[in-house]
């Protein structure tokens, strides 16, 4: 089968859900209907508009995307691992105590490509790059 652009972002949002109901029900979190409801717009972002390049994250001709939306970290998580930017197996560490990565809004210091940030009332930005 030939991916056109309408396959390829179908694609990649199947992906994008299965990840969000697996990582939300493994870490037992109640954050999964707001992940659900902005999923196709990340979805067509990723895969059609962002100018984003895992092999140059720091480029000066990068997009940059705000998410207003904190409790949604698992959505942007699982966009970024499918996108390249970090192993996907690291998805299953979210919300785990004791680990390094993706512990609730954790800075992605780990990469130093990602600016995120959330507040305790979840207003939640990301600068991807």
């Amino acid at each position: 089968m030939i991916y056109n652009d309408k396959h390829m972002s179908k694609f990649f949002a199947k992906k994008l859900l299965e990840d969000v109901v697996r990582m939300t029900s493994e870490a037992k979190t109640s954050h999964v209907g707001g992940c659900l409801s902005c999923l196709d717009v990340v979805s067509v972002l990723f895969t059609k508009i962002l100018n984003i390049d895992k092999k140059n994250p720091k480029s000066k001709k990068r997009d940059r995307f705000i998410l207003s939306k904190g409790h949604t970290a698992a959505i942007i998580y699982s966009a970024l691992a499918n996108k390249g930017f970090f192993p996907k197996k690291w998805l299953s560490t979210f919300i785990q105590n004791g680990t390094k990565f993706l512990y609730k809004f954790t800075l992605f210091t780990m990469l130093k490509t990602f600016l995120i940030s959330a507040s305790i009332i979840a207003s939640f930005w990301i600068s991807i790059f």
